[in-house]
Order: structure tokens, then sequence, then C-alpha cells
């Protein structure tokens, strides 16, 4: 409002030293003469700032102002417009849903089995056949996944085949299966070893393991 009634006086002051005659004078209050013969109040006028044009009024986070200090305009700030500092850091929505996830706390939804599956372990089995009385086989099993950091990573178990054995006394402690030569992305062998002369037809089943 201030700047408003600099202006309506710098108006009147110019209409009344450009008045018709030229050789009156204008009486203001207790300042008489002309608006150029005062000088000082004249230059007061000028240093003051004029005012820009209107904006809506509003209450807004973020401003752009000009060269005289004036608001041109207002927005609403975001995150996008707050400079990047240490520790005072936001994260994104994807982030947020992760930490929400992740609350430390055993919910009870996980079981040993879920938490296998969800690992995507590798497993499988092989039929091995000692013959008549054998003592060693070696079977080669195709893997793409293998790596030679998977020695002492796979466990090799020997069951019955449930065909050959089926109702006999079988002595599966006897054989022993363990994973060795492995050719990574290619392959890995299983190399069974029986005792005390074991016969016949069985199933090896490996497991990858953590």
């Amino acid at each position: 409002m201030g700047q408003s009634i600099i202006k309506n006086i710098k108006k009147i002051f110019s209409q009344s030293s450009n008045s018709s005659g030229g050789g009156g004078s204008t009486i203001w209050g207790a300042i008489t003469g002309f608006l150029s013969n005062q000088t000082d109040l004249q230059n007061a006028l000028d240093s003051k700032v004029d005012e820009n044009t209107p904006i809506t009024g509003a209450t807004k986070t973020k401003i752009t102002y000009d060269s005289k200090g004036l608001v041109t305009s207002g927005d609403d700030a975001t995150t996008a417009d707050i400079a990047d500092s240490t520790n005072k850091r936001y994260v994104s929505d994807a982030q947020l849903t992760i930490l929400g996830n992740t609350s430390g706390t055993n919910t009870g939804d996980e079981t040993k089995s879920s938490i296998i599956a969800k690992l995507d372990l590798h497993s499988g089995s092989v039929n091995i056949d000692f013959g008549i009385s054998g003592d060693v086989l070696i079977t080669t099993v195709p893997a793409l996944w293998i790596t030679n950091s998977h020695y002492g990573k796979i466990k090799c178990e020997v069951f019955n085949d449930g065909v050959e054995h089926t109702g006999e006394e079988v002595y599966l402690e006897n054989i022993l299966a363990n994973v060795y030569n492995i050719v990574p992305n290619v392959s890995f062998d299983i190399i069974t070893v029986a005792h005390n002369s074991t016969s016949g037809k069985y199933v090896v089943r490996y497991n990858e393991i953590i």
C-alpha cells in the first residue's frame, strides 16, 4: 500500500510541475514551490521501489522474487526442490515398501521349507546299479548352474529304489555318495561307494545346501 501512495505522490508532483502557465507555484501543506526545486524530496521519491504487477494472495512454501526483492510468484514446494544433504535424504516409494516389509521381527509366516523354496536351491536324483556285487559307481549329472563354489555344498543321500529291494533288509549305511569333479556350468560327478559286497539298484538324491 505504501508503494501505491508513493506512486500517487510522484504523479501529483509531476502534474503540478507541468501545469499550464509555468510561472505559478503550488502549495503542499508546509512545502511550497515547484517540485523541481524540492530536490531532496524528489530524490527520496526516486529511490523508492515501484510495485510489481499484482499476484493472487496465497500461502506457499516456494516463492520466486526479482532483483528488487519483491515476490513475483508462489508455488507448493516438493522434495525435488530440496537440496540433497548428508543424513537428511528421503527414500523412494519402492524403498519405503521394502523398509515396511523389513520389520526385523519373525512374524511366523515363514517355515524352513518356504525359505528353502524361495532360495531356489537345486536338487535332483540319479539311479544307480551295483549289479550283482559292486563297490564304486561314478555318475555324471548335467548341471548348468554348478560352480566351483558348490564343493561341500551338495548333500547326497542313498535310498532304496522302492522296487528291487521291496520287503528286503537293505543296509543303506554301507553306501556312501559324494560330489566331485565339478565342471562349472556343465556338470558334476557323484561317486557312490558300497561296502560289504552291496549289490542291486538304488537312488541317490542330491540337494544344494546353504
